[in-house]
């Protein structure tokens, strides 16, 4: 990807309306660059397929800007209690708790599960590397400090993924209700997240594989129910199953009812089947190798 100047554009309010600048100044064009989302933290998420995303900002577009930017796999960075208190009652207790920076814990299984473990502590968000965050860590990475992300990239609309959530459910032989309510308390907190600007923050949906009664009910829900613009699952096989197993096809006949796009997204360290695992002695050698072939891999099943 041909990389460009980054500018911060010009704003007007608090709110970020831009305004139009002297015609020949480059707009930025690095928008997919490890940096882009204050929720990317230098590692462990990474793009699945590209969602495109509809609709456009109601407001008027300066000449110079005769098209929208879409982030097409923007982040989350979820607060460690999300599924403590977004969860059905009845599996509160199972609910899991984050760790560290991006990490989770569900029923004892601390993932990401990497070669030299994860993060415990948060960076200094004051100086060094991470100060580029700082705007978005004093505010808990909250969906103001996603908008101010979007204005300082140029970025019109950004489908957002989950950050711990990409772990949350990602255990072969995890209980599949127990899966599916996990799935559940993410997509209602994303939705709360995405209402603050439904125009620009659009939510990709999560749908366990454990159960594929499940995974049709929780689709439904989080389309018609939440307003989610897209469903993703893991391209990992689930319990045996490959995502083209035949007892996926009612998942895939209601997402095209639904009219919205499936999305893959892969994630290193998680205890189910994965290209690359146990192989690795390196976090990044992992992390590149499994995304690449797994998402290659379900493709492949798909198509």
């Amino acid at each position: 990807m041909t990389r460009g100047v980054m500018r911060r554009p010009e704003r007007t309010s608090p709110g970020g309306r831009r305004m139009s600048r002297v015609q020949g100044t480059p707009r930025p064009c690095n928008i997919r660059q490890q940096a882009s989302m204050g929720y990317r933290l230098g590692c462990l998420v990474s793009a699945a397929f590209a969602v495109l995303a509809g609709g456009a900002r109601p407001e008027e577009r300066p000449m110079y800007q005769d098209y929208r930017v879409i982030d097409a796999d923007g982040h989350v960075l979820e607060p460690v209690d999300l599924w403590e208190r977004y969860i059905d009652p009845e599996f509160r207790h199972q609910a899991p708790r984050g760790v560290g920076v991006l990490g989770v814990d569900v029923l004892g299984h601390v993932l990401p599960d990497v070669p030299g473990g994860i993060p415990r502590e948060a960076p200094d968000y004051t100086t060094g590397p991470a100060a580029r965050y700082g705007f978005a860590a004093r505010r808990n990475f909250d969906a103001e400090s996603q908008l101010e992300a979007l204005d300082i990239e140029g970025i019109d609309v950004a489908v957002l993924y989950p950050s711990r959530g990409l772990y949350a459910a990602s255990v072969d032989g995890l209980p599949p209700r127990l899966a599916g309510a996990i799935c559940r308390a993410y997509n209602r907190w994303l939705a709360d997240f995405c209402a603050r600007a439904p125009e620009r923050l659009f939510g990709a949906g999560f749908v366990s594989l454990h159960d594929p009664g499940i995974a049709v009910a929780e689709a439904v829900y989080a389309v018609e129910q939440l307003g989610m613009r897209a469903i993703f699952v893991r391209p990992n096989p689930v319990n045996g199953r490959t995502i083209d197993h035949a007892d996926f096809d009612p998942l895939y006949a209601e997402i095209e009812r639904l009219g919205v796009p499936l999305a893959t997204h892969e994630g290193a360290g998680v205890h189910l089947a994965q290209f690359g695992g146990g192989r690795y002695d390196k976090l990044m050698k992992l992390h590149l190798v499994c995304h690449a072939v797994e998402n290659m891999g379900a493709c492949m099943d798909l198509i």
